[in-house]
């Protein structure tokens, strides 16, 4: 509900705006169904909500050409989903989130040339939203970013997989030099004589 009533403010503060929505929980007609009331509760018009169930991956990875910024949701928030979205050329709107399943996305934009689509709250990502809309540049700003999107991230620290194969690595050698240290130690403190009386007659 409460991505529910952020995306609906969203819709009303962007008059112009569509939502489009793909999920293979939208196969479901009692979702879909449960969605729409949601927003027609919140005085969204239905025309402006276009629905979508799964699809073939790369027939799905199409539908990104409809879209001109994705929105991310939380708390449990976009990885793949939001990978998808940027390497297929559309920038994603996501909040920081307090929590490592609600923070995948900013982590993501962050690494990237995108990194100004992170917003510290919903209300802050709407407002950015509005911004964006009400802003003239905003449409041959977001087909720069589309044409230039992949040999952008492909430079990034994003998709950088050498380095962070290498970091790994060092988490975890860190963690087995930790288990050595502390299995050491075990074995100094459980290291006793023979007990007073033992071996007597």
């Amino acid at each position: 509900p409460q991505v529910i009533e952020a995306w609906s403010k969203l819709l009303h503060k962007c008059s112009t705006a569509r939502l489009f929505l793909a999920s293979t929980a939208m196969k479901s007609i009692h979702n879909r169904e449960w969605l729409k009331q949601g927003f027609a509760k919140r005085r969204v018009d239905p025309q402006r909500i276009e629905v979508h169930g799964p699809a073939e991956h790369f027939a799905y990875l199409e539908y990104y050409n409809q879209i001109d910024i994705a929105l991310d949701a939380w708390p449990y928030n976009g990885g793949t989903t939001t990978m998808e979205a940027i390497w297929q050329g559309v920038p994603v709107l996501a909040i920081e989130g307090d929590r490592w399943a609600a923070r995948t996305s900013q982590s993501l934009l962050r690494r990237t040339h995108l990194g100004e689509f992170v917003s510290a709250t919903p209300r802050a990502m709407i407002k950015l939203a509005w911004r964006l809309a009400k802003d003239n540049d905003t449409p041959q700003r977001l087909r720069c970013i589309r044409q230039e999107m992949r040999s952008r991230l492909e430079q990034s620290s994003a998709c950088d997989a050498p380095s962070l194969a290498q970091a790994m690595e060092s988490v975890y050698e860190q963690v087995l030099e930790a288990g050595y240290q502390s299995n050491s130690s075990a074995d100094s403190h459980s290291q006793t004589g023979v007990p007073k009386g033992v071996g007597d007659k």
